[in-house]
Parts: structure tokens; C-alpha cells; sequence
């Protein structure tokens, strides 16, 4: 009798590494509460023949009686039926058992809930059930839960017998028709099938079940691990073919093999397999008295940084070519000291407790050492100043409530996250949860500088002080060659120590990484990522490499499950094989968030250097996108981002002249079934809307395709910008008046609905520029309407005005105004217009204000006049914002302080409690400065400096104080010196002034020294007063 399973796989059972997959006979066994058996396939068509039939066609098929039933008296009443027959059952003590193993997932064909229920009986489950039934929305993120086991119902559930949406599946040919909803589910299965043994139990091999699944998983070129199937009673034939398909035969029940299995894996060993944890939940460290869960999560999700923490060593090489930042590189030194890590060490670290929940910031570009610093940061927390860290692990989610419950458990607790971008919705609910707990834990997390000025709006929990990584300084430099010589990592190349150093200088700003490369490997960067490919030495392992590459220059981890799918290779494979041609380029570490493990390149940088130089023509690149489109699984939020990117609209038309190469990969990416349709036609139109040679038609038949496929009420208002945007372009292509006040009209109507959105700023100014497009059009005519073009304007310039109150500095709205001007300075019959209008309104203000812009323009000199229109407007309409803030700004010019009171007065006036005229608020904190009510000015300046605004144009320091309308530099000393800004003492404004590092030129900061004389430009940003430019008069 085979009866035996060998000792690799019951390590792997051990481990968590195996899947169980249960059919009807598996059920064998369980009690009941009416004294009834389970029921078999053909008993369960002769019941709903004798329920709904007559008692005939027992001879049919299981499906097509079912058909025939839900034919005659509706679909849920047959499956209220179908529940009836299993809901009464209830697990075996062998059932019992299961949930003291450790799974990476159990799938199964019956409808019951014996599974489930054998998870609440059992006391000492080793892990949570996460049921599901259908596909569903951040299923990567509900996976990622600590301690988890997915029991996936890939033919139905009784629990689910009222949804429509997800009818049982009674046989193999039902599987087509009622795939749709689950096949996430089924996508899972073929997903992790190749990369862990599969235990089938209770099945024939005649069973049209099973054979459904094996048609993928069973054939003997797929590349993956051996299966097995337990079942009593298999012939000598029946072994031999199953073994023929690369199974281990247990040929005994599945009640047998878990009792089995319970006798050969010592139940101990199983709960030690559970912890993974590189620092370990041990009974000092504060955390032992954790629930299961949080104790899960940390384990599975959070490197715990303490003074104890035991480290694996990391060799200099791997650390400097971004191969290993593993916490063994902190422990041996081998980063080079930044002074901005003392910076934190001192803000963050050594910090007085704080009174509520704190955040800060990190920025930097790509490649400017941002992950280092976030490890020195914590490593030297704890080791120098006793502190206790929570760092996510790269790959990880962020859970809030449970990084809440670990927080509360140890003292003075600091979480850090690297990769805001990717968490941003997580750490508001973190602080959230924190302010609502009165948990005051502090957090530190890093962004891109280029990412942080387009989604740092979306951040609501406002950041204490924020850090950016800024140039290297000529002291780091030496640092940095020194600790590089001290580690042996120049001696290969012939540079002089000269020439290392131009280079760091040359990449001191945000491309450290570069420098590094070109410093210890002589070469350009393009050279050395190109020879690195050449050299290695497997074709199969370039392949892969190309393919990591491919999805990691967007910053996607890559999942060997991907991996497997593009190259028929799993993990095993991968490691008996390719990880030694590939150390040197890859990175692989085992990513609980994606159940996986991961693939990634030293750096996004050098996945785009690489993609670029091995994809060098359009049909190369076109090929490899398709082929890699054709294996992505969107059920992955890291392939479901990837396939975002890779099918960018935007990028695609920047990348491609010929349109058929992305054709292919628009053509692949709809063959994916579970890529998303509407999103596919969206790209797919601003493709068409941004390539050179655009077709309007297709755009716009793109972006109704798109529509039709959203969900029902949930077209996004990219959609529709896009779609309103296409409306324009047809417009002002179009030579028949009443076809373009169609398109005109449509746009109009859909940019209205949406310009409250998160498309608010775009959609102010696409529908500014449309009706300007209008403007264009009346001026051209020989006989225009004056009373047209004057309510056309009146339209514009409220909505500009609106629109830089609520977006201030934004570059869509500057982008309207300037069109704007435009299309009125090109004609000279605007100004006289304007100036007829403004009469003719009674100086309505939103006229007055665009005929004095006008006018500014047209005669500078002419400021009388220009006064005398708004002063007269504002007499009709003493109250009105638009009015006062442009006379506020037309005393702001003057330094007298009558002038300066004047501007005061009407900035006030310029916005009221509530309202979103931050800009108005802004000048009005200004000129309260100037006057020395400065409390005033702070406390303005204090509600700005939270506004909703980019951060880009939140600190951009403007509006310099001037005398006689000429830049003042006012003397000063250095007060106090920081590691990325400074304090300057200016006597003459009786205030410290803030100076941040970024506008120091050509001089060595950490020379800086206090009480060293300066002469400052003053300007202000959302946060107050500022530096804007410095000398030193040494």
C-alpha cells in the first residue's frame, strides 16, 4: 500500500509550504445533526429530480438537471435546496485537526462549511480563516493579514446560496459559464500550483472536477513541485498513472493522512515554524504579551529594532552595489555617515515624549540613499538612545490597528515606513487611530521629491518637519572615500582619488547611487549596467533578468509566481539554478504581503537603464511588454500597479512612433481577463489624444468604450477629463459653427460635474480653455459680439480666480491664465472691449479685474487708472473677495506703511472662515508681518501651513520685502545651525528667519558656523517668513 509521504514534504507541511485541496470525499467522516450522510453527486441530481422533476431524468447529467430546476422554479430555490443537504454537517475529530497545521492556502470543490467550522472548534489553530467565495477588492492586502490561511470555495458556498453572482457549480461543464466573479479564485490555484505541492484529497481520477483543474496544473511540462493524492482503494493502474503526472500516491482516506501527518510532524515544531521574525518576539523585548494576531503581523510584516538585535553579516561589496541593506550593514558601519541623520537622531530620537501622535518626512530623489538613512535612523535609535522601533519591512502592508496594538505594549515607540507613496491611505488611518487611542507614537517615512509635489495633497495627517536629502557635502565626500577605502572597494579601479572625487560632486544631488556605481567600477553607469548583463553567462538567467527589469524600473517587486508564469520556472528551480548567475543583479527575499517571494534589481534606476539599452528598438520593446502583459495577475496589487504602468497612455505615446506596436499591447492586455477593461480604453484614448499622428475618432470611440465597461455609476473623473478633453479637440478641429458648440457644450457639461473632484485643478482649466477657445473664435470674426466676449471673459476669469484661491501657484491654472492672455493680447480690439464692458456692467468686479490685468500688461505705467477702476468696482461692491484682492495686491507694490495698512484692510476682506482662499490668506499674513503683528501673522501662517495644497507650492518662499520696489538684503549672524537649514538673526525685523540648506550656494555647510555675518533676501511661504537668498561676508 503507498501510504508514505517523504520526509522533503513533510518539512514542507511543516513549514506552511503546502496547499490542501478537498473534494467530496474528504467530507467522509463528518457527523451530523439529522443522522444524515453526505450526499454524492448523483444522489444530489435524483433529489432535485424527485424535488423539482417529477422523479424523471435521473438518467441526465448533475448539471443539466440543475439547469432544468433552476429553469422551473428559480436559481434560489434550488440552492436553498443544495444548502439544505449540507448544512446540517459538522467536522470529525480528524477535521479537527487540520487547522494544527500550517497552510499556505486550502482550496476546495464542496459547498459545506466543514472546513470552516473545524477552524472555530479547534482552540490551538495555528492560523485564521480567511474565506473566500468570489473575487474581491484588495485581496493582496486581506492575504498579507498576520496569520491567515485563504480557504478558497472554488464551486460555491451555502453561506452564499442568496448571491447571484456566484451560482454553485455542480459540474465540470459548468465551469466557463460560472467562472466569471471567481476567477480571481481560480487564477490563485494556477498561481500558486507552481510553486507549492498540491495535497488532492477525495477525488477520482474520473472525477470531471478534478480533471477541470489538472488540465492546467497536471501537465508534465509545467515547470512545479510534485503533487499528491490521497485516496483508499486505488488500482495498480490508477497509481501508475498518477504517478505517471508526478504525484505521490497515499493511497488510503484523507482522515488517515492527517492522522498521518498529525504522528510524523511534531506539533511543536509546527507552532516554531510560524516564527519568522528576523529580531523574534522574545520574552523581554516588551512584545511577549501581544495578541496572536499582532504578535502574527510583527512577526510576518515588521523588523523590530532593538539594542540586543542578532545580525547576519553583509560583505561591503553587496552593500555598496545595493545588493544587501540588511540590518548586518548598520551593525558593521558600512554606510558613510549624513549629517542629516543626526538631524533626525536629534528632532525624532532624542526628543521629550511627545503629547500627541507626530509625523515626519524624508524626501529625496531616486537613488539619493533615502532607505539608508531611514536604517541608520532606527538602528542608531536603539543602539545609542535606547529607543524601540517598528520598521515595516519592504514589501510589507501597513496595518494600523495592529501596529497600534504593538505600539501601545512598548515604550516610546517610532514606526518607520519606507515608500509613503505606497502607503499614504494606511498612515492616515495610523495617526488616525493614534489621536483617537491617545497613542502618541511618532513616525518617520520617506518620499520620492518628485512623487511627494503630485500625491502629497492626499496626505490629511499633518507632518511636523519635514527633511530632504539634499547635496552631498565636500565632508561627507571624504567620509564616504574613506569609508570606501577603508572597506577595499577602490583598489580594483585606476581613478585618483581626485577624479572619485569630481564624481560624488557630479551625483552629490539625488544620485548617490550613480556616483557609487561610476566611483568603484570606473565607468558610466549605462556601461557598467550593460556589461554586468553581458557577462552573465545563462541565456535563461538574462531572460529573467530582462523580465525583472522590465516591471521593476516602475518600482513593481516582481513575485516568482510571475516569474514562473512568464518562464515556466518556480522558485526551486530559480534556486537550484539561476540565483548564483543572478546574485550579483537580483535581489530575492520573501515578502509576506505577497505570499511570495520577490525578485528585484539593486535599483529602479538600473531597471530602467537596462530595459532601455536591452530594448533599444520599438519591436523589441513591444514584444517584451506583451509578453510580459500576457502573465501578469491583476488578483496581485504589485502586477494589477504594473499593468497600470506598462499600459500608460501618456508614456506609451512618448515611447512608440508606430502605432502598431502598441496596438499589440493594448490587443494583450484586453486577452487578460482580469485586467480591467475601462481602464485598458482609458490609456487606450490618451494614447490617441497624445500621440503625434492622433485620431480623434478612435479617441473618442476609446473613451466611450471605456465608459461602458466601468461599473455601474462609477466612471472616474480621469474618464471623463479625458473624454471632456477629446470634446475640445473635436471642437476646435471641426469647421461647422454648430458642430463645434456641440462638442464645446459637451465638454462643458462634464467638466462642471467633476470640477470638485480630485481632478478639481485640471478641470478649472480645461473648462477655462474652452470657453477661451471661444473667446478666439468670436475676436476672429469680422463682426464679433462685444456683449459675448465680454460674458465669455466674466466666465474665465471667475473661474481663474476660483481656481488659483483653491490651487495657488497650481500649473494648471497658469496654464489657463496664460492662454487666456494670449488669446486676448493677440487681438487689439480686446482691450477696448473690456473697457466698454467694465463700463457697461457697472463695474461688475470679475470684468474689472480682467480688463486691469489687461491693462498691467498693455500700459504698466498706467497705475492711476488702474486704481481708479478697481476703487470704482469696489464702491458698487464693498464686500466682494475678488476686488479687495486685487487692490490688496496693488498696494502690496508700495512699501509706505499708509499703503501697506491699505493692503492689509482689503486682503482681510479677501476671504472669510471656511473658504479654501489660502492665497488671500496668505498676503494677508504678509502684510501683518510687515506691520509687526506678527502673533496675527503666525497664527495664519500656523493654518496654512496644513492647507490642502501641494507641498511643492506650499514651501515655495515668494513675495520678497522690498524698498522702492527693489530687492532688500537685510544684514544678519547665523543664530543656529542645523543639519538640512539654519536659523538667521536679522536685527532689522526683530526675528529669527528660517533658511533651509537647498538655497545655500558655493559654500561648504557644515562650515557654517555661529555668529557668522549674512546678508538675506527675506520672502515668505505658506509657513511664514524664509530666507529666500543668502551671502556670507566673510
Amino acid at each position: 500500500m503507498e501510504n508514505t509521504i517523504p520526509d522533503w514534504l513533510l518539512s514542507d507541511i511543516k513549514n506552511g509550504n503546502t496547499i490542501l485541496f478537498l473534494g467530496a470525499g474528504a467530507t467522509i467522516g463528518a457527523s451530523s445533526t439529522t443522522g444524515q450522510d453526505p450526499v454524492n453527486g448523483n444522489q444530489l441530481r435524483d433529489i432535485l429530480c424527485d424535488e423539482y422533476l417529477g422523479g424523471e431524468l435521473k438518467d441526465k447529467s448533475l448539471s443539466r438537471v440543475a439547469e432544468l430546476a433552476k429553469n422551473g422554479v428559480g436559481l434560489k430555490r434550488v440552492q436553498q435546496k443544495i444548502t439544505s443537504l449540507f448544512s446540517h454537517l459538522a467536522p470529525a475529530p480528524f477535521h479537527i485537526k487540520i487547522p494544527t497545521f500550517k497552510w499556505q492556502a486550502i482550496f476546495t470543490t464542496n459547498y459545506d462549511t466543514i472546513i470552516e467550522k473545524s477552524y472555530e472548534q479547534q482552540k490551538s489553530s495555528l492560523q485564521k480563516p480567511l474565506v473566500l467565495a468570489k473575487n474581491t477588492s484588495n485581496l493582496e492586502k486581506k492575504l498579507s493579514a498576520g496569520g491567515v490561511v485563504p480557504i478558497i470555495k472554488l464551486h460555491g458556498c451555502i453561506n452564499h446560496d442568496n448571491d447571484d453572482e456566484i451560482p454553485f457549480i455542480l459540474a465540470s461543464e459548468e465551469y466557463a459559464k460560472h467562472r466569471n466573479n471567481r476567477d480571481q479564485l481560480f487564477s490563485l490555484l494556477s498561481e500558486w500550483g507552481r510553486d507549492y505541492s498540491i495535497i488532492f484529497c477525495g477525488y477520482d481520477i474520473e472525477d470531471p472536477n478534478i480533471q477541470q483543474i489538472l488540465f492546467d496544473l497536471g501537465d508534465n511540462s509545467i515547470s512545479r513541485p510534485s503533487y499528491v493524492v490521497a485516496r483508499p482503494g486505488l488500482h495498480s493502474a490508477e497509481i501508475s498513472y498518477w504517478k505517471s503526472r508526478r504525484f505521490i500516491v497515499f493511497n488510503d482516506s484523507f482522515e488517515k493522512l492527517i492522522e498521518y501527518l498529525d504522528q510524523n510532524i511534531d506539533a511543536e515544531k509546527r507552532k516554531l515554524s510560524m516564527a519568522r521574525n528576523s529580531g523574534g518576539i522574545s520574552l523581554n523585548n516588551g512584545l511577549d504579551k501581544l495578541d496572536k494576531d499582532t504578535q502574527d503581523y510583527i512577526n510576518e510584516n515588521v523588523d523590530y529594532i532593538y539594542k540586543a538585535l542578532p545580525c547576519n553579516k553583509v560583505p561591503p561589496e553587496k552593500f555598496y552595489r545595493g545588493l544587501d541593506d540588511s540590518w548586518g550593514a548598520f551593525s558593521e558601519d558600512l554606510d558613510s555617515h549624513r549629517n542629516i541623520t543626526d538631524q533626525l537622531l536629534i528632532d525624532i530620537a532624542l526628543d521629550e515624549k511627545p503629547d500627541k501622535p507626530e509625523l515626519y518626512l524624508l524626501k529625496g530623489y531616486a537613488g539619493s540613499g533615502k532607505t539608508v538613512i531611514l536604517k541608520r535612523f532606527s538602528w542608531s535609535s536603539a543602539h545609542d538612545y535606547q529607543r524601540k522601533i517598528l520598521y515595516i519591512r519592504p514589501g510589507s502592508f501597513v496595518n494600523p490597528l495592529l501596529l497600534i496594538n504593538a505600539c501601545e505594549a512598548i515604550e516610546d515607540p517610532i514606526v518607520v515606513v519606507d515608500e509613503l507613496y505606497q502607503n499614504i491611505e494606511e498612515i492616515n488611518e495610523l495617526i488616525r487611530l493614534a489621536e483617537a487611542k491617545k497613542t502618541n507614537i511618532q513616525v518617520l517615512t520617506s518620499a520620492r521629491s518628485n512623487e511627494w509635489n503630485i500625491f502629497g495633497e492626499n496626505l490629511s495627517s499633518p507632518i511636523k518637519a519635514e527633511y530632504e536629502v539634499g547635496h552631498l557635502t565636500h565632508h561627507e565626500i571624504e567620509t564616504l572615500i574613506s569609508k570606501l577605502k577603508e572597506k577595499k572597494q577602490l583598489e580594483q579601479n585606476l581613478l585618483t582619488e581626485e577624479r572619485v572625487k569630481e564624481l560624488f560632486t557630479k551625483f552629490a544631488h539625488n544620485l548617490l547611487l550613480v556616483g557609487l556605481y561610476e566611483a568603484i567600477d570606473n565607468g558610466s553607469l549605462s556601461d557598467i549596467v550593460l556589461d554586468e548583463y553581458e557577462k552573465i553567462s545563462s541565456e535563461e538567467a538574462k531572460m529573467i533578468y530582462r523580465d525583472i527589469a522590465t516591471l521593476n524600473q516602475f518600482r513593481v517587486p516582481v513575485r516568482a509566481g510571475l516569474i514562473s508564469r512568464i518562464n515556466n520556472i518556480n522558485f526551486t528551480e530559480f534556486s537550484q539554478k539561476l540565483i548564483l548567475p543572478l546574485e550579483k543583479v537580483v535581489k530575492v527575499e520573501f515578502s509576506s504581503k505577497h505570499r511570495d517571494h520577490i525578485y528585484e534589481t539593486r535599483h529602479p534606476i538600473i531597471a530602467e537603464n537596462l530595459f532601455m539599452q536591452v530594448f533599444n528598438e520599438e519591436e523589441k520593446k513591444s514584444s517584451q511588454i506583451v509578453r510580459v502583459i500576457k502573465s501578469l495577475n491583476p488578483a496581485f496589487q504589485s502586477d494589477e500597479e504594473a499593468i497600470s504602468q506598462l499600459i500608460r497612455g501618456k508614456t506609451l505615446s512618448q515611447s512608440f512612433r508606430n502605432k502598431h506596436f502598441v496596438k499589440n499591447i493594448y490587443d494583450a492586455a484586453l486577452e487578460n481577463p482580469l485586467i480591467e477593461k475601462s481602464y485598458i480604453y482609458h490609456q487606450m484614448a490618451v494614447f490617441e489624444l497624445r500621440h503625434a499622428g492622433c485620431d480623434l475618432s478612435a479617441a473618442y470611440s476609446y473613451i466611450c468604450t471605456s465608459e461602458d465597461n466601468a461599473e455601474e455609476g462609477r466612471v472616474s473623473s480621469a474618464i471623463l477629463h479625458t473624454k471632456a478633453n477629446i470634446f475640445r479637440r473635436r471642437a476646435n478641429a471641426s469647421q461647422l459653427p454648430p458642430e463645434k458648440d456641440k462638442f464645446r457644450n459637451e465638454a462643458k457639461t462634464i467638466l462642471k460635474g467633476i470640477i470638485n473632484s480630485r481632478f478639481g485643478s485640471p478641470s478649472i482649466s480645461l473648462l477655462s480653455n474652452i470657453y477661451t477657445d471661444e473667446i478666439s473664435d468670436e475676436l476672429s470674426k469680422e463682426n464679433s459680439s462685444e456683449s459675448l466676449i465680454q460674458e465669455l471673459i466674466k466666465i474665465v476669469q471667475d473661474l481663474i480666480e476660483s481656481g488659483s484661491q483653491r490651487f495657488p501657484s497650481d500649473q494648471h491654472i497658469d496654464e489657463a491664465e496664460a492662454n487666456l492672455n494670449k488669446a486676448l493680447g493677440k487681438d487689439k480690439k480686446a482691450i477696448d472691449i473690456m473697457e466698454r464692458a467694465v463700463s457697461k456692467s457697472g463695474h461688475e468686479p470679475s470684468v474689472t479685474m480682467r480688463y486691469t490685468k489687461l491693462l498691467k500688461k498693455a500700459a504698466p505705467d498706467q497705475t492711476d487708472k488702474i486704481e481708479n477702476f478697481l476703487k470704482q468696482s469696489l464702491s458698487h461692491y464693498p464686500m466682494n473677495k475678488l476686488i479687495n484682492f486685487e487692490l490688496g495686491h496693488f498696494y502690496s507694490k508700495f512699501d509706505e506703511e499708509e499703503k501697506i495698512k491699505l493692503s492689509e484692510t482689503h486682503f482681510k476682506r479677501s476671504y472669510s472662515e471656511g473658504d479654501e482662499r489660502y492665497l488671500a490668506r496668505f498676503w494677508h499674513a504678509r502684510q501683518l508681518y510687515l506691520l509687526e503683528k506678527k502673533e496675527e501673522a503666525k497664527s495664519i501662517f500656523d493654518y496654512l501651513s496644513v492647507a490642502r495644497v501641494s507641498p511643492e507650492k506650499k514651501y515655495e518662499i515668494v513675495a520678497p520685502i522690498k524698498e522702492s520696489g527693489r530687492t532688500t538684503f537685510f544684514p544678519g549672524s547665523i543664530h543656529s545651525t542645523h543639519d538640512s537649514f539654519l536659523f538667521v538673526q536679522i536685527d532689522n525685523l526683530n526675528d529669527l528667519i528660517f533658511c533651509h540648506h537647498s538655497i545655500i550656494k558655493n559654500c561648504d555647510k557644515s562650515k557654517i558656523a555661529k555668529g557668522e555675518k549674512v546678508k538675506c533676501e527675506v520672502g515668505f511661504n505658506f509657513k511664514g517668513p524664509a530666507v529666500k537668498n543668502i551671502t556670507f561676508t566673510r
